[in-house]
């Protein structure tokens, strides 16, 4: 079924910024380039910029929904355990990007690596995703247990962030599933064995 002629308007509208916005982070930096000029040059208005992305951040930086992480936690398919469970959940969707998708993850992520206030606002989103999670996992409470359940989880999206920065520094040359073990283990091994 094809678009309705405004859906594939606006869909193109957002595109649009997208590569703008990409390609002006890639040659003048991040921080250098206003939402003003970035909708100048993609000639639209700059409410019509706010009606497709509400920071210039969220061009680089898209977020997983909880609704695409939730389907990754049933403990039937990524373990019994709660930390088995949001390690497989957080390696089954940083390993799902594939093509096209894995593509423009790497342009993205190589973007952060080069940019403190994007690294800054990936640890506020994982710090979110981890909230989310934590809520839906039925342990944002202020007993022993889930203090416990939420300094994994909190532990465990800090590491994705590193896995993707990891990745994207090293310009995507190993396969992403490669990188999340190797953090994988490594955060393993801390809890085994204090640095």
């Amino acid at each position: 079924m094809s678009q309705d002629p405004r859906s594939r308007r606006r869909a193109e509208t957002r595109r649009r910024i997208y590569e703008v916005g990409m390609r002006l982070f890639e040659e003048q930096g991040f921080d250098p380039v206003s939402v003003g000029v970035i909708a100048a040059t993609a000639q639209v208005s700059v409410p019509t910029f706010y009606a497709h992305f509400p920071s210039k951040d969220r061009i680089v930086l898209q977020p997983a929904e909880l609704d695409d992480i939730v389907p990754l936690l049933d403990p039937r398919t990524a373990g019994a355990s709660i930390t088995e469970r949001v390690e497989g959940a957080i390696r089954a969707w940083l390993t799902a990007f594939d093509g096209e998708a894995e593509a423009e993850l790497l342009r993205q992520w190589r973007i952060v690596c080069r940019t403190r206030s994007l690294q800054l606002r990936a640890a506020e989103i994982e710090r979110a995703a981890g909230a989310e999670v934590i809520e839906y996992l039925d342990h944002a409470r202020c007993d022993e247990t889930s203090l416990a359940i939420q300094l994994t989880v909190f532990s465990l999206f800090t590491a994705s962030t590193q896995m993707l920065m990891r990745w994207a520094a090293a310009g995507g040359r190993r396969p992403l599933g490669d990188v999340c073990d190797d953090v994988l283990r490594t955060v393993r091994a801390l809890r085994e064995r204090p640095v």
